[in-house]
């Protein structure tokens, strides 16, 4: 969503340099303890003007070492009287310069000085606790300690178990390892509640942890089914896209279909493979409809190339087979007359099963292959890091002390200007809402929990226990300042925003329990935090 704010160009001009103009004229305000170091303060007049997160957009970023030297200053300056709250605060913001300046040794010290003075309390492990944790994996990340890094991720997950960033975060961190533990799936239950999408990718983590008839269950719970037409992805030469795996378009999922195919036949089940083999080869010769990307870039996929596609995936799915059989050695045997293979993380999963089952000093050759495998998949790792986790944008997310965080009240939105608070909308048949939440102020993991927080209040005044999440989607909302419709000043962050669109549903009703919250954790766990107790 875009504001656009019209007016003279004195009047722009005027605003544009209220972070420079105003901070002389502005009593220094009394600091919390919490407060960080090193940034480049931002005006308050700009904050009346323009709100507080476009003022903080407004103001430059001080450099990595101009943050150091200033955080290293006030840390000398800092008296005996001083708390370790103060200390930690101080610490916190200077390890976040050392990560964006790619000094994890640094950082990582720093953070460990904060371990040995802090003292958690609730509010401490939800907001600070949790940046902590948050800076402490992108350091060992930064580090190569890529088992370390999802452990300090999966305690942020621990500490904020119904925010859906953070369980991503975790998720990520959790997938760049080499190897995942069996017993694994309970760990990720919110996570699927929070975003179905996740069930897929859940499905993948459980096969390479082993956990095969795991990993089939989320299958069969994925949607659309593995075979059905959806969304799939094509490169077109000359067009790079970032943040998936090629320009999205209607149809059959050849890659997503056949990981799903081998988890099937692994675990025994050649009818479920069969059955899904058999709606995949349907739907690629079935017509439909072109997406406005199809007709942007004159994309035109053949049937017969898709099945070709399809086919390179024959020996995994043979070698599944054995597997499923029992037969470990045909499976070996398959796997190592193959000289080409599509890679995934499931190609990965079906080596370490075959070979597990394999006598330690059989087929050499196959373990050569596997090593060739492990290569192929760090080296995607590497890419999908550099990729999707990027140290300054997360550095932006980590949250502040809740003391200190400014924040919107969990209320129902006025619709004007910058609505802040929840607004909902049932649908006239009473089975599902849309439920949003928008604040200018409150931290996007903050604004998440309350939407959630809403759609749970809103199932029990339905008479509901339950609810599941059908989509769930974060907004930033950007502010530009024009005049006569042309940008005079920077565009901002004005605010954020969740969108849930949830189906109500009574426990034991449905065939995907997996999916289901309960109303009632979540008004446990949320409504103490967000929710003011009434004075009287």
């Amino acid at each position: 969503m875009m504001i656009q704010y019209r007016g003279s160009a004195a009047v722009a001009a005027a605003i544009l340099m209220l972070s420079v103009t105003s901070q002389a004229k502005e009593p220094e305000a009394q600091l919390s303890v919490w407060t960080g170091c090193g940034d480049n303060p931002v005006s308050g007049t700009t904050k009346f003007m323009v709100g507080p997160t476009a003022a903080r957009y407004l103001t430059s970023k001080a450099k990595p070492a101009e943050g150091v030297e200033r955080c290293t200053a006030a840390l000398d300056a800092l008296g005996p009287e001083a708390g370790w709250e103060r200390s930690a605060a101080l610490l916190r913001s200077r390890a976040k310069f050392y990560l964006t300046a790619k000094q994890h040794k640094e950082a990582l010290a720093d953070l460990e000085a904060i371990a040995a003075i802090e003292r958690p309390d609730l509010p401490y492990s939800r907001s600070f606790g949790v940046s902590l944790n948050m800076l402490r994996a992108i350091g060992r990340l930064e580090a190569g300690r890529r088992d370390e890094a999802a452990s300090e991720a999966f305690l942020a997950m621990q500490a904020r178990p119904w925010s859906l960033r953070v369980a991503e975060f975790a998720f990520g961190l959790s997938s760049l390892r080499t190897k995942i533990a069996s017993g694994e799936g309970s760990r990720w239950n919110n996570l699927v509640r929070l975003d179905p999408t996740y069930v897929e990718k859940r499905a993948v983590s459980l096969a390479r942890a082993g956990d095969w008839q795991e990993a089939l269950v989320d299958w069969q719970n994925a949607t659309p089914a593995p075979g059905e037409i959806g969304q799939t992805f094509v490169n077109v030469p000359n067009v790079r896209v970032t943040g998936a795996p090629g320009i999205p378009i209607k149809g059959v999922n050849i890659a997503r279909t056949a990981q799903a195919v081998i988890a099937a036949q692994v675990a025994g089940r050649p009818d479920l493979a069969e059955m899904w083999l058999t709606k995949a080869r349907e739907g690629i010769n079935t017509p439909h409809e072109a997406t406005r990307f199809e007709r942007d870039f004159n994309i035109a996929t053949q049937p017969s190339e898709q099945i070709a596609e399809l086919d390179k995936w024959t020996g995994l799915i043979e070698a599944a087979a054995f597997v499923g059989k029992g037969d470990a050695e045909g499976a070996a045997q398959k796997l190592e007359t193959m000289t080409r293979m599509p890679f995934s993380q499931t190609t990965l999963a079906l080596f370490w099963t075959v070979i597990s089952k394999l006598p330690p000093e059989s087929h050499p050759n196959l373990k050569s292959l596997l090593a060739q495998v492990e290569e192929q998949f760090q080296l995607d790792s590497n890419e999908q890091y550099v990729s999707q986790f990027d140290p300054a944008k997360l550095l932006d997310e980590v949250p502040d002390h809740e003391d200190v965080m400014l924040a919107n009240p969990y209320q129902t939105a006025v619709k004007f200007l910058r609505a802040n608070g929840f607004s909902v909308k049932v649908a006239k048949d009473g089975k599902t809402a849309d439920v949003g939440f928008f604040g200018n102020k409150s931290h996007p993991f903050a604004i998440g929990e309350m939407a959630l927080l809403r759609a749970a209040d809103l199932a029990a005044s339905q008479g509901k226990t339950a609810f599941r999440i059908v989509s769930n989607n974060d907004f930033v909302q950007t502010s530009t300042m024009t005049m006569y419709g042309v940008e005079v000043g920077p565009t901002t962050v004005a605010g954020h925003s969740t969108r849930l669109k949830i189906e109500f549903v009574d426990p034991g009703t449905s065939q995907k329990a997996a999916g289901i919250i309960e109303t009632v954790d979540i008004q446990m766990a949320l409504t103490p935090i967000y929710v003011k107790a009434e004075k009287k």
